[in-house]
């Protein structure tokens, strides 16, 4: 993967495993601040503390409001 500008922040649904991580970790090295979002809080602290990403939000993507929520928190 190519460098990202500084400013790229990503938001990967589903990032505290699986190929959810691995896109977080490829994105946290080419430079992008990366937010994980998920379900199972423990699991989206352990992303971050990996160094795969630099923020972790809980939701639930199934429930509009909760989503909504989290895209808040990341863009804030």
């Amino acid at each position: 993967m190519s460098p990202l500008p500084r400013s790229s922040h990503a938001l990967v649904t589903g990032g505290g495993r699986g190929i959810g991580l691995a896109i977080s970790a490829a994105l946290s090295k080419a430079g992008a601040t990366v937010t994980v979002l998920g379900r199972n809080r423990a699991t989206l602290d352990e992303a971050v503390a990996s160094g795969a990403a630099q923020f972790a939000a809980t939701a639930d993507v199934a429930d509009p409001a909760s989503a909504e929520q989290a895209v808040a928190l990341a863009d804030s």
